[in-house]
């Protein structure tokens, strides 16, 4: 593309940008009259809350961090009736799970979207909590559309533009630095407890005590431990490796794996290695196995090779979630996998990018934790499989310490490094 042609793109999208930005100073304050959003302030009783909708239609590991908050809030009262309004690459998260009342699954099209939420203000929603963050506008009237009359519309946030889409922004949510905390918060900042009903009638509850988890059918439970019990690995010491990303920016190259793979296997003989992956990352085990065979004589090769474990491919995250738990370690490039590891409480070592991923925000949870972030680009290829290694034998030396968390930044560390 030539110099010119880029720079009549940047001048283009610029000017749908003031274009983008008029339309919502002029149409906004049409939309906040439609709506007629009033202010909320306080909290409404817990025992007179009868029916909630959370709004969570994007992916697998965002559906993971808003799970605790819904227990909370089922354990605040367990008769509350709890809908999700959630996508097609997210909805079997909440199969099987005791606290949901009822799943939508949001249509393909935009009118029939329209039209799917329109039809749930039958329910006459007490609140309604948009979890989302990207798309607001968008978002705002999805829960709009959902809300009765009488609903209180809530979000994490301060923005004052957003007033005309929810009755309360949670500025208590927005200040925590962990995803999974800004969801228990949202939670807590609408909900009065202290006319608490919970299952122990207990009227104190700790929010903070409210871990990760994911709800397992006996059918998945059962192909992973056939899968264990297949390969002799119920006794094993085993460190799963993860080698997708949702996101090309947090993938890591094949011979990073190899390298990391050959780390661990020269000094932790004892250690299985189980690998995850999804679609066409399958030919990454193929490449670490013929690469392990060329740079090893035949006897040691096959030593390695019987350390090296490659799981099904499967559809069925339950499934993978319950094989993942029979791990000692994971070592994970995508936050998805990340927070599906904090489900099934396994220690993590978690690579992020260097700015386009908030690091504090997209953490584990729950879970010792070493996360090696990018120095440069945002870029998870980059980091150097020395460093994840050193990362993986910090965790290692830790074990057992389930308040453990440190943020390791490559530049920073490299860098100290150097002047010494």
């Amino acid at each position: 593309m030539s110099l010119n042609l880029k720079y009549i793109l940047k001048k283009i999208n610029n000017k749908l940008k003031y274009i983008e930005k008029f339309i919502k100073l002029v149409t906004y304050p049409i939309i906040g009259w439609i709506f007629n959003t009033q202010k909320f302030e306080g909290k409404l009783n817990s025992n007179e809350i009868k029916r909630v909708l959370f709004i969570r239609h994007d992916f697998v590991g965002d559906m993971i961090v808003t799970l605790p908050a819904i227990s909370y809030l089922k354990t605040i009262n367990p008769n509350i009736q709890i809908d999700v309004f959630c996508s097609k690459n997210n909805y079997f998260i909440l199969n099987d799970d005791p606290n949901i009342s009822n799943i939508i699954i949001k249509k393909d099209n935009i009118i029939q979207i329209i039209f799917q939420l329109l039809n749930l203000r039958k329910f006459n929603y007490d609140i309604v909590f948009n979890t989302q963050y990207l798309y607001i506008t968008k978002n705002g009237f999805y829960t709009c559309l959902a809300a009765s009359k009488n609903s209180i519309k809530t979000m994490v946030g301060s923005h004052k533009k957003h007033e005309i889409f929810f009755n309360k922004l949670s500025i208590k949510a927005e200040e925590q630095d962990s995803i999974w905390l800004k969801m228990l918060y949202l939670v807590d900042d609408m909900i009065d407890t202290s006319t608490l009903v919970s299952n122990n009638n207990q009227p104190n509850i700790d929010i903070n005590s409210f871990e990760p988890y994911i709800s397992i059918n006996e059918k998945s439970k059962l192909n992973a431990d056939i899968f264990f019990e297949k390969n002799n690995l119920n006794d094993k010491n085993i460190i799963a490796i993860n080698l997708s990303a949702r996101q090309p920016q947090n993938m890591w190259t094949k011979e990073s794996y190899l390298a990391i793979t050959n780390l661990i296997l020269k000094n932790y003989p004892s250690f299985t290695i189980l690998y995850f992956s999804v679609g066409i990352d399958i030919e990454k085990v193929e490449f670490i196995k013929s690469s392990i065979k060329q740079d090893n004589n035949q006897d040691k090769s096959k030593e390695f090779e019987n350390q090296l474990y490659y799981y099904n491919q499967t559809k069925d995250i339950k499934e993978v979630a319950h094989a993942l738990s029979k791990a000692d370690y994971v070592i994970t490039p995508d936050t998805g996998f990340i927070h599906l590891a904090s489900a099934v409480k396994v220690p993590i070592v978690g690579l992020y990018g260097s700015y386009g991923t908030n690091t504090q925000h997209w953490r584990p949870y729950k879970t010792p934790f070493i996360q090696i972030q990018a120095g440069e680009k945002d870029n998870v290829s980059e980091l150097k499989p020395e460093l994840i290694f050193i990362g993986f034998q910090k965790l290692i030396a830790h074990h057992g310490n389930k308040q453990y968390n440190e943020l390791i930044n490559q530049k920073d560390f490299y860098g100290l490094n150097s002047k010494n």
